[in-house]
């Protein structure tokens, strides 16, 4: 699959979600991220001939600690804001603080 498990998943607004991978580069996460972004766009979803381009995506913006910020506060706004920009540039895509 695309994760490990010992990283954490957590549900964050209505269609959002975070997910955590402790001790990972962020090259490695955006090569996750990547590999999950495909893997959606792939997977046969049904309804998903009634979506733009007819297929279900992702949009994702990733931030890395401490880089990014030195809280969890900090760390999620800049994702939050990276996937924003994603979103802008018409989706199906990742972002990398």
């Amino acid at each position: 699959g695309c994760f490990s498990e010992s990283y954490v998943f957590a549900g964050y607004g209505g269609e959002e979600f975070v997910v955590v991978l402790p001790e990972t580069p962020i090259e490695r996460a955006r090569a996750v991220a990547e590999r999950f972004r495909d893997a959606v766009a792939k997977h046969p979803f049904p309804g998903r001939e009634g979506q733009p381009r007819g297929m279900v995506t992702v949009s994702m913006g990733l931030s890395s600690y401490p880089e990014s910020g030195k809280d969890a506060v900090e760390l999620i706004r800049r994702a939050d804001a990276r996937m924003y920009e994603a979103k802008k540039s018409g989706g199906n895509s990742c972002r990398v603080d």
